[in-house]
């Protein structure tokens, strides 16, 4: 027979994935907005693109889901109809790129 203490326990609440909640709640809390450009750097951005082409190393930072992302990789396209670049399989669009530097 199973005491009446061990069967209420089945019963109680059970949080299995607190630290993953914890995580998640943090990650909310770190949205950054997305910072407004200078004329200066809008102009050295256009400049960049204008120059950039397929294989040419490139050192990027854009703006991606409420965060800055630092990028450095390989162009493999230059799509500037859509406006975007394609670095190591990840599409970066023109209106998110913050900083961007040929190496």
């Amino acid at each position: 027979m199973v005491k009446k203490v061990d069967r209420a326990k089945q019963f109680l609440p059970f949080a299995a994935l607190p630290p993953l909640e914890k995580a998640l709640r943090e990650k909310e809390q770190e949205q950054i907005p997305k910072k407004e450009l200078s004329d200066d750097m809008i102009q050295e951005i256009s400049n960049v693109l204008q120059i950039i082409s397929k294989n040419d190393m490139i050192n990027i930072q854009y703006y991606f889901f409420h965060q800055y992302v630092q990028l450095v990789g390989v162009v493999k396209d230059v799509n500037y109809i859509k406006k975007y670049l394609l670095v190591n399989d990840e599409k970066v669009f023109f209106d998110n790129i913050y900083s961007i530097k040929i190496l």
